[in-house]
């Protein structure tokens, strides 16, 4: 009876998926709720009992054992890789994104992947063993499958429908619906309901985003009036490199009256009642109801500027020592210094950290969001905005040019063209992992010098993990200037590789002022993302928390993780001394850089804001975490935690919770329905200029 009853092929497949979910639940990088796994539990049991309730149906045993061999083996394979992703870089990847970039992982990270696949073969094997003990047992005969003995398909179909309705009752409780449905995103999905559920969740949640409601700050009595910018009294004292300051007497422009704003001179609200598609509809409204920035006195100081515009990989503020990296450490104090700044990680590591530096919207689809933008028309990048004034333009990238098929979108994003190695820097540039900063801008920047005015953008790879002498030519290039500093190996690696940015800096510092156009070239560099090279990750080999000792803290939230550094800067900045004391991030430097050039662009149409205005700061993460100047609010247990000095009673704190959880997800669905649905070129229409 144990043999044809107990052990028979549908109870195996919902055991065997369970199993499965159990160890991607164990393995998880982010913090283990037992409501997320009750959640988990429910919701992969529902599924497979209605799968294994209709696998019953198939007349053949043998055609039944196989497609249950099948699937045991597929979703095996699909957590291995999950498992791994996760350990690698702190996020899960849906399908798309893996068939996407899979083939750019397994070339250029091969001695990563290496590593991270030798860290979890105790995983894998486990992994792996369902599928084996399934077909030991099929050929020994313990799993009888005749019809006559097979549970019958309505009962495994009703006790679906049961556990249907007990995991929505757990989902409707939870604080995580949202993520659920109109929060969704493949990795908060995984964390919260399971693999499982975000596979089947995907094809339908990520197809396109909501729609928007309007949103205002409908309760100004709850927000903090921003400070002006105030200015740095002791920074630009301690400078370690005086050799750039230059005594300067610049006046701001006083701010203009009448009152003038960013916009684009279109009535949202008179467009909304003539059109008839409900998602440009919906778009239409949210813009209305927002309220444009003002000019301030920083408006357009630095108008007919040339831009080099800078992804910094793996870059931190704690990699910026004074004795080491002088001119990244001029740059970051005597520019606009930034307090409180923060490059969220948006899940897809690298080429979603560009997307937010470049584009100034949400990625709202993992590495997908950035190969959206092919064909649309990507109006306020910094890039298309200074093409349209006809500034020479050109990216470049010391890697392979192919990578995140960046010669694909790059190009559409405001530059004319778009050159890394194997289309043309190959013959200034050393083939070796990483590449040269340093390298690269000697190669390139005698192509455009004495193009003004001129818009370039560089990808940098130098402070690419691994970080370990024998894996990481950087850090062995570098390691004699770091090997006398009391830390571990691991961080001497980390500085050593980011030394090439200071020194590539350095150069292109040099070469602009010796070409006379630096005092008027505006210099911004971001990172993509944390150094998550840095984490307790065999990926890259490393056996403790790394980043914890870079820090100086456990960081355990996203607020501590992504807390990092901007870089605004060009010499006439020196004597400015000005410091953003509220939150920044990310989605902020096309408005900020926007304003600061004096170019037409309309706040509203954009999600960050120019720090150097008088609009609210309000910051936010992929699963809806957000910081403002009134404080943190945590998603993944709905915590709030009030700045230092702010205080609220118990109604005003939910309804500024509530609204500020309201805007948050107006910006992200806005961020999604611009480049799933072209808004920009609905509105604009199509750009020849921008491909």
């Amino acid at each position: 009876m144990i043999k044809k009853y107990l052990l028979r092929t549908s109870t195996y497949l919902i055991c065997t998926t369970l199993f499965i979910e159990l160890m991607i639940f164990i393995n998880s990088t982010s913090e283990k709720l037992f409501s997320n796994f009750i959640n988990t539990f429910l919701l992969t049991s529902f599924m497979v009992t209605i799968l294994a309730g209709l696998l019953s149906l198939i007349p053949k045993p043998k055609i039944y054992r196989s497609i249950t061999v099948i699937i045991i083996l597929i979703f095996s394979f699909i957590g291995g890789i999950e498992i791994c992703i996760d350990n690698a870089f702190g996020f899960y990847s849906s399908i798309t994104d893996m068939i996407q970039n899979g083939g750019n992982v397994a070339t250029g990270f091969t001695a990563n992947l290496t590593g991270v696949i030798k860290g979890n073969l105790h995983n894998l094997f486990l992994l792996f063993c369902p599928t084996i003990i399934y077909i030991y047992l099929l050929k020994n005969k313990y799993i009888n499958d005749s019809r006559k003995n097979r549970i019958p398909c309505f009962i495994l179909m009703g006790t679906g429908i049961l556990l249907f309705c007990l995991s929505m009752i757990s989902v409707s409780v939870t604080s995580k619906r949202s993520s659920y449905t109109t929060d969704f995103t493949f990795d908060t999905a995984v964390r919260n309901f399971g693999l499982t559920s975000a596979l089947r969740l995907n094809p339908i949640r990520s197809k396109t985003p909501e729609t928007l409601q309007p949103v205002e700050l409908s309760s100004e009595e709850f927000f903090l009036p921003t400070p002006t910018p105030t200015p740095l009294p002791t920074v630009a004292e301690t400078s370690a490199n005086s050799e750039l300051e230059e005594t300067i007497e610049i006046t701001p422009s006083p701010t203009p009256t009448p009152v003038q704003y960013h916009d684009c001179g279109i009535n949202f609200t008179e467009l909304s009642e003539s059109e008839t598609n409900s998602t440009y509809k919906s778009m239409d409204e949210y813009i209305a109801s927002q309220t444009p920035s003002t000019f301030n006195e920083y408006t357009g100081i630095f108008e007919g500027y040339n831009l080099i515009l800078i992804t910094a990989e793996a870059f931190s503020r704690e990699a910026i020592i004074p004795e080491l990296m002088p001119t990244l450490y001029e740059m970051y104090t005597e520019g606009i210094y930034f307090e409180d700044y923060y490059q969220p990680a948006w899940g897809g590591s690298t080429s979603t950290g560009e997307f937010s530096n470049i584009i100034g919207l949400m990625p709202t689809d993992a590495v997908n969001s950035m190969m959206r933008t092919r064909y649309d028309n990507m109006y306020y990048t910094l890039g298309n905005q200074l093409q349209r004034l006809n500034y020479f333009s050109a990216a470049y990238h010391a890697n392979d040019y192919k990578y995140y098929n960046r010669h694909q979108t790059h190009t559409n994003l405001g530059y004319d063209t778009w050159t890394g190695y194997w289309n043309g820097l190959e013959a200034g540039i050393t083939l070796q992992w990483p590449e040269s900063d340093l390298e690269m801008i000697d190669y390139t920047v005698p192509m455009y010098i004495n193009q003004e005015p001129f818009s370039i953008y560089y990808m940098s790879v130098s402070g690419h993990c691994s970080y370990h002498k024998g894996s990481n030519a950087m850090s062995a290039k570098n390691f004699s200037y770091v090997e006398d500093m009391e830390c571990s190996n691991t961080i001497k690696c980390y500085y050593a590789a980011n030394l090439e940015l200071e020194f590539a800096m350095e150069s292109l510092v040099k070469q602009l002022d010796e070409a006379g156009v630096l005092d008027h070239t505006l210099i911004v560099i971001g990172p993509d993302h944390y150094p998550y090279g840095l984490d307790n990750s065999s990926a890259w080999g490393n056996s403790q928390d790394y980043l914890q000792e870079l820090y100086g803290y456990k960081a355990s939230t996203c607020f501590e993780r992504d807390h990092s550094v901007l870089i605004i800067w060009t010499p006439k900045l020196e004597d400015m001394n000005i410091t953003v004391s509220d939150p920044a991030f990310s989605l902020d430097i096309v408005p900020t850089v926007s304003n600061l050039l004096g170019l037409d662009y309309d706040s509203r149409m954009l999600v960050g804001r120019d720090v150097l205005s008088n609009d609210t700061p309000i910051i936010f993460w992929p699963d809806r975490s957000w910081k403002t100047n009134i404080g943190t609010y945590r998603s993944s247990n709905s915590s709030f935690t009030f700045a230092e000095g702010i205080e609220l009673d118990d109604e005003q704190k939910s309804a500024y919770i509530d609204t500020i959880n309201s805007i948050v997800r107006a910006r992200i669905s806005f961020s999604g329905n611009v480049v799933y649905n072209d808004y920009y070129g609905h509105i604009f229409g199509p750009d020849e200029d921008n491909g």
